[in-house]
């Protein structure tokens, strides 16, 4: 099942944190310009995805979800 985000989708929001701290532990070794500094919660395909954007204003932080 994919997302029209184009997007990975991690089932929980823990799995997708813990996708980030892989990826800033990465860059550590690469020359990646972006990295993905929270996640969120798509209510599109219901999954959680990574994101270098601020949150939206009212966004609540996927963990307290």
């Amino acid at each position: 099942m994919g997302c029209s985000t184009g997007k990975i989708g991690y089932p929980t929001s823990m799995l997708a944190e813990t996708a980030v701290a892989l990826a800033h532990a990465k860059s550590l070794t690469t020359t990646r310009r972006k990295l993905p500094t929270r996640v969120y919660y798509c209510g599109d395909c219901g999954r959680y995805h990574m994101t270098s954007y601020p949150p939206l204003k009212g966004e609540v932080n996927a963990r307290n979800n």
